[in-house]
């Protein structure tokens, strides 16, 4: 009578097999969907940043003077103005995303040179730290 089957070593040996893909599997997503998040992360700063900007631009939101900042102007001034939606929260999908944008004014030696801004979007989304970001020209996150 010839026994048909597998051998406990064969079977060992698959099930080691998918335990190991699977911790691959899981490392890989797990990877992938924190750069994604960092990413919405970013985008949503910039958002922020494009947002403030197109409100100064059109006189609806003050800039300050040269050499001087303003603190925490709140996004939810921006989105009753309408230039900003609610910010989705990359975690959970919900509209829970809050933050502050603090605008500071460059102190040229001439009057008559064009003052830079300098922009600091700070998130909060539930579930996550805080994230910073610096605009323009900042690529890393603080």
């Amino acid at each position: 009578m010839k026994n048909k089957g597998f051998t406990m070593i064969e079977l060992l040996a698959v099930i080691v097999l998918l335990g190991v893909l699977g911790v691959i599997g899981t490392v890989s997503t797990t990877r992938y969907l924190t750069q994604s998040r960092e990413k919405s992360y970013r985008i949503m700063s910039q958002s922020i940043y494009e947002a403030y900007e197109n409100c100064a631009i059109q006189g609806k939101c003050s800039l300050p003077a040269k050499g001087s900042t303003i603190n925490n102007y709140n996004i939810d001034k921006l989105v009753q103005l309408g230039y900003l939606e609610n910010l989705r929260n990359p975690s959970s999908k919900r509209k829970d995303c809050t933050g502050t944008i603090t605008i500071k004014a460059g102190s040229n030696a001439v009057e008559s040179e064009y003052i830079k801004y300098s922009y600091t979007v700070d998130l909060n989304c539930a579930g996550i730290n805080k994230v910073t970001y610096t605009w323009p020209d900042d690529k890393t996150k603080k």
